[in-house]
């Protein structure tokens, strides 16, 4: 019924090292984001290292469109997967919650093609998408040239799960972990 994928492309160059591994509460980040999502099943890293998805024992997959933003990782992901719908976090949000998934999962009722994680902003890589119906319209809006999911999003059926802002931030910086 679902998969769940942890995008982790891009070289970390804000942070100044690679912030998947990084730790947090003695974990590295990107496995503390599998352990939050793993009550929706096992969870793939996309665009991840082969040698740092097995430091954290997870499997990652490399799609046709890496190295070509966040909404070619997520058109790769939903083409692989297997099941109706697809979870997606980023690597560099752990304090995005158990809870906060099921949120998520639980507002994908069949009148959405998404549901997406906002505070003050939608995040699009905090979100829940159904495959049949959210894959060719992404797709085709990727082959004509779009690379902003929040534009390639338009003329799907969204809905908004409001979260606190402390709950979707993410880590671009060392500085924005004491925040």
């Amino acid at each position: 019924m679902l998969d769940a994928v942890i995008f982790a492309g891009g070289n970390s160059s804000r942070f100044g090292s690679n912030k998947m591994l990084y730790p947090i509460d003695g974990i590295p980040m990107a496995a503390k984001v599998a352990d939050n999502m793993s009550e929706y099943g096992s969870v793939l890293l996309v665009g991840a290292a082969i040698d740092d998805a097995k430091i954290i024992a997870l499997d990652t997959y490399i799609g046709p469109r890496e190295g070509q933003g966040p909404l070619g990782a997520l058109v790769d992901a939903l083409q692989n997967s297997k099941e109706d719908l697809l979870l997606v976090s980023p690597c560099d949000t752990p304090f995005f919650e158990k809870q906060d998934f099921s949120r998520l999962v639980e507002a994908m009722v069949p009148d959405f093609d998404v549901a997406v994680a906002r505070d003050d902003r939608n995040h699009w890589l905090l979100s829940c998408w159904r495959i049949s119906t959210s894959t060719q319209h992404l797709e085709q809006q990727f082959s004509n040239g779009e690379r902003a999911i929040h534009r390639a999003v338009v003329g799907l059926r969204i809905v908004e799960v409001p979260f606190l802002m402390g709950k979707t931030r993410n880590i671009n910086t060392q500085a924005d972990l004491s925040k």
